[in-house]
């Protein structure tokens, strides 16, 4: 079986002949997509020891998802959600991992300031 296979823009494209041979007609056309994660909201300072939320969202991949949250004092943390507090500065990271083991992660350092705005749960 002949295959032809490209990476652009984060997605992996795969072409192969149906049937596996070049003689049997027609196309498959495999899309995979790259598996991402952002953290789409959440302070980047916050006061001392004050609990505040971010929010992440993965995309691409295989579903479903496991999310593995740190940074700060965990107050609680689910999926695309955490809650965290610290008396110091910190980078709040989340992990996804799809249901074929790639991985993705992103991070935000978060400073502690008593100026910071409050915030609001």
């Amino acid at each position: 079986m002949q295959r032809f296979a490209t990476w652009m823009a984060g997605v992996a494209m795969a072409v192969a002949p149906a049937g596996g041979g070049m003689d049997r007609g027609g196309t498959r056309l495999f899309v995979e997509s790259t598996l991402t994660v952002s953290i789409t909201s959440g302070p980047s300072t916050i006061q001392p020891n004050k609990t505040c939320e971010w929010l992440a969202a993965a995309s691409g991949g295989t579903a479903p998802y496991t999310w593995d949250w740190s940074g700060g004092t965990t107050i609680y943390e689910d999926e695309g959600y955490y809650l965290a507090r610290s008396s110091s500065s910190f980078y709040v990271t989340v992990q996804v991992t799809d249901a074929a083991g790639s991985t993705a992660s992103a991070s935000r350092y978060v400073g502690v300031s008593s100026t910071a705005p409050t915030c609001i749960l």
